[in-house]
């Protein structure tokens, strides 16, 4: 069985992340996931809690069939400023999970690295072949993510920006965007899901986000139009984090915050939404990489206003409404909630459904093997 080292940006979590819903979907093999290091002073010992959970964590749990997840040892801080200190944490790192390969007897496996943050320690390791995974381009990681396009045998790239940038470094480099759970979402049938209780007293039509609330995130798009009209309810679901925000919108009476919501109940609340909103981090500004949560929008089949002209929704102007002003943002809502176009329905179901994450990890293990790469 063959074995998939995968060096990752994000830890095992319930929701799955962009690397887990592609590598858990690749049968046959092997994983061995190993979640970021955290950057801290050594432990004392004295503190022999901590001690215990970190060394738990880093003999391995398993997380599911065929899934062993490791907790890499903490490092220490200073690597952007001292070299020797970011040989030093490469070096650990590496020494760990070359000391796990060896316990489990594997000697050539295929890495798959998430970050670029791993650069330093690709160069300390033992593999068959490699694969670089990027989701997300970072100034501050460009010299890394350039030699880790450059060393790799295969290189995945998330949108057409980051395909310009790293296709020059390697022509084994294919565009391979995000997905989304599409069993979850594609129920078009709304009397086959549970009516959300919260929804019951509130006034049609409801205009709804779904997802985080950021503390970067502009929300004077929404203050507008739920300022302009009353008479429509604006419904948010999904975690406020601090500094969101969100005051002067909770001060409206037709805005409500329902909080976070398992993402098996979120159908449930997008298809009695009567149009889907989406709301762009300062941070992401400029990005052309599609955000998941626009793939689940577009599953439902509904209208979708977004409140930027964005890089990322080039390929969707035609199903998405998107808007640079309150004013235009607006006007794009009542476009919106006027809708009567079966096709555009259809069309955007059909985005979604080529955006499965069964499709993109099938996508993922093609071009491997069209690259010599056997899984």
């Amino acid at each position: 069985m063959k074995t998939l080292l995968c060096l990752s940006d994000t830890k095992w979590r319930v929701l799955p992340s962009r690397t887990q819903n592609l590598l858990g979907r690749i049968g046959g093999v092997r994983l061995l996931f190993f979640e970021p290091p955290v950057v801290a002073l050594p432990l004392l010992g004295g503190d022999r809690k901590r001690r215990k959970k970190s060394a738990a964590r880093e003999n391995g749990r398993q997380v599911r069939d065929g899934v062993v997840a490791y907790a890499l040892p903490g490092i220490l801080p200073g690597a952007d400023l001292h070299k020797w200190v970011r040989r030093h944490n490469e070096k650990k790192l590496a020494s760990f999970i070359q000391s796990k390969l060896e316990e489990l007897g594997v000697s050539d496996p295929l890495l798959w690295v998430s970050s670029s943050s791993y650069a330093g320690v690709v160069d300390y390791l033992t593999y068959s072949g490699l694969v670089f995974d990027c989701a997300q381009r970072s100034p501050a990681f460009a010299p890394e993510e350039e030699k880790l396009a450059s060393e790799a045998d295969v290189v995945f790239a998330a949108s057409p920006g980051i395909f310009a940038a790293l296709s020059e470094h390697n022509k084994n480099t294919f565009l391979l965007p995000g997905g989304f759970q599409q069993p979850l979402f594609s129920l078009s049938d709304a009397d086959a899901l549970p009516f959300p209780q919260e929804l019951f007293t509130v006034k049609n039509p409801i205009l709804g986000f779904a997802g985080t609330v950021w503390g970067d995130m502009d929300l004077s798009f929404a203050e507008y139009a739920a300022s302009q009209r009353p008479d429509w309810s604006f419904v948010f679901v999904g975690k406020v984090r601090s500094g969101a925000p969100v005051e002067e919108l909770k001060a409206l009476p037709n805005v409500q915050f329902l909080g976070y919501r398992k993402q098996g109940s979120l159908p449930s609340y997008l298809m009695r939404f009567d149009v889907l909103l989406d709301f762009r981090r300062a941070c992401r500004r400029g990005s052309d990489v599609v955000p998941d949560r626009i793939y689940e929008y577009l599953a439902m089949g509904k209208p979708v206003v977004s409140s930027s002209i964005a890089p990322d929704l080039k390929e969707f102007e035609d199903v998405v409404y998107q808007a640079d002003t309150r004013e235009s943002f607006l006007a794009c809502i009542r476009q919106a909630l006027q809708e009567n176009s079966a096709w555009k329905q259809e069309r955007r179901r059909a985005f979604a459904a080529s955006a499965s994450w069964k499709n993109r990890s099938a996508e993922a293990v093609r071009r491997l093997k069209e690259c010599g790469i056997e899984l």
